[in-house]
């Protein structure tokens, strides 16, 4: 019998013949694909998980806590912070433990006179100590009751009340505390916690979400109101299972070296690298005659929150890269012990001498550019270097300032160095 490719005997096949193997070889790989695919859906769901302000997380951060109810950094006009916090898990209730770190630097010779810098303190130095109360330190704590989707909002400078929802409401847990002074810079963090005993660790879960609105108000009529906002900074945990941590502090990534506090990482690492795309300080503005000015806020990843003082978290160096449009590049340095905002050409100039700033158009010679920011990592068992941040437009306007606010691009995370974060009552 002959067929299309010759001789039965010297072992071709029809093409009949090869469909059906055809058919059969994609039904078995089908097959195989999917008891593969059921394998692993039965094993326990572990993440590796990325920092990202566009995703759900079981800690969150707030870097830029604003409050300044008397007008003293902006005399008339009012700055509040109102916090939006969803719980976003379809089922169940979550407790979630927030706390208060206020950042506020205050003059050396006017102790009770908070400050941003020295021109602030009309001749004396602008530090982190306001007396023998020394600043970056967690003011207060508090936990709320949150239902399966669940939102609710409050103000920095006069706090909120968490209102009842379906079964999960706790008239204990109602009440949220401002954060505590007329004047303020600080953050806010949030984590999800197996209860609300002082103690209670975190969860493995990732249901939060928040955004942060800044406004400041100007006094009288009619008010004008500038506004900015930004979504809290999420660190999702690596396991999904709801089981309580057992680390003993928050591991942000984790730490090689044996005898380390984080040998097992618990939630995402901080970034290694953050980019900001920015105007360079004194481009000319876009939609209003004033120049734009670009301030970087940048917070420690590592805090531990049992400290009242410097110590609360290390002393960071952080690395820039700068690129313009021509592809240039040039470098500046700064270090940081806390929470630090700060415009971009104050970095590597005194104040007054901004111009001359390699963050200033007039030395760049174009309008934009690119930088890249880089912390240098340390040895510690304990601690880590990592810092997250936002970046603050800002043009001058005959009201006071127009302003917005944005999230930074996270490329990679900090590999082989944990951050550590203990809570207050670790």
């Amino acid at each position: 019998m002959r067929t299309l490719n010759g001789a039965v005997g010297r072992g071709t096949m029809s093409e009949r013949g090869r469909a059906m193997a055809k058919r059969v070889l994609t039904t078995a790989v089908t097959s195989c694909v999917a008891v593969a695919a059921v394998l692993l859906a039965m094993l326990p769901r572990v993440e590796a998980q990325l920092v990202a302000s566009d995703r759900t997380a079981g800690y969150i951060v707030f870097p830029d806590v604003e409050v300044d109810l008397i007008g003293q950094f902006s005399p008339g006009r009012s700055v509040d912070t109102i916090f939006e916090l969803t719980n976003t898990a379809t089922t169940g209730c979550r407790i979630v433990h927030c706390f208060y770190v206020d950042a506020t630097n205050h003059c050396a010779n006017a102790p009770s006179r908070a400050c941003r810098t020295s021109a602030d303190c009309g001749g004396g130095s602008c530090g982190i100590f306001s007396g023998t109360a020394p600043d970056c330190r967690y003011t207060r704590n508090f936990w709320v009751s949150l239902s399966a989707g669940q939102a609710i909002g409050w103000s920095a400078g006069h706090g909120g009340v968490v209102p009842p929802d379906r079964d999960c409401s706790r008239p204990d847990l109602a009440i949220i505390p401002p954060v505590g002074n007329d004047v303020v810079i600080g953050e806010l963090k949030c984590v999800e916690v197996a209860d609300s005993n002082p103690g209670a660790p975190p969860i493995n879960a990732n249901d939060l979400k928040g955004e942060a609105t800044i406004s400041e108000v100007a006094d009288g009529l009619p008010g004008a109101v500038d506004v900015r906002s930004y979504n809290a900074i999420g660190f999702p945990t690596v396991a999904t299972d709801l089981a309580p941590q057992t680390q003993g502090a928050i591991c942000l990534g984790a730490t090689a070296s044996p005898g380390s506090l984080c040998e097992v990482a618990t939630n995402a690492a901080c970034p290694n690298t953050i980019v900001m795309n920015h105007w360079f300080d004194f481009a000319p503005g876009v939609t209003s005659p004033g120049p734009i000015f670009t301030n970087l806020i940048l917070a420690p990843c590592s805090e531990d929150l049992n400290i009242l003082g410097p110590g609360i978290s290390p002393a960071t160096t952080v690395q820039f890269l700068i690129y313009n449009e021509f592809e240039q590049r040039f470098s500046a340095s700064t270090s940081l012990s806390c929470l630090r905002k700060m415009q971009l050409s104050e970095i590597d100039t005194a104040p007054g001498g901004a111009q001359l700033s390699i963050f200033s158009v007039y030395v760049q010679g174009t309008l934009t550019g690119q930088t890249r920011i880089h912390p240098v990592l340390g040895n510690e068992l304990d601690r880590g270097h990592g810092v997250i941040g936002l970046m603050q437009e800002w043009t001058p306007s005959p009201g006071g300032v127009g302003s917005s606010e944005a999230n930074l691009a996270y490329t990679s995370p900090i590999s082989g160095k944990a951050d550590v974060v203990k809570l207050p009552s670790q």
